[in-house]
């Protein structure tokens, strides 16, 4: 007689696993690396969004000691903000704000804040 050999079906053999396995690991990866991208950016973007906010508030800082000056004094002239941050380190930020006077001879000076 002859003997009838039956496949094994599919999911019984052992490199069927091994697919299923590493298509779970890959797709478990690529959930990770998009919830980590995203994490990112959006801290990214809430550090942008508070130097701006801060970068905002010290211009008004800086218009309003402008105004103050401006009654006290009759030659105060302008004011300038400025700001400096080195992206590399973050530990040198400078900002300031400058109002510029003029003296009668027409020769301009400024005072840091």
């Amino acid at each position: 007689m002859e003997e009838i050999k039956q496949k094994k079906s599919i999911w019984k053999r052992w490199w069927f696993w091994l697919i299923i396995v590493f298509v779970i690991i890959t797709l478990g990866g690529l959930y990770y690396e998009n919830k980590t991208t995203q994490q990112g950016l959006e801290f990214q973007l809430k550090a942008e969004q508070d130097k701006k906010e801060y970068i905002a508030k010290r211009k008004r800082d800086c218009l309003d000691i402008y105004e103050i000056e401006s009654d006290k004094w009759n030659n105060t002239v302008s004011w300038q903000y400025h700001y400096e941050a080195d992206s590399w380190t973050f530990l040198y930020q400078s900002d300031t704000c400058e109002i510029i006077y003029e003296n009668d001879k027409d020769e301009r000076f400024s005072r840091y804040f």
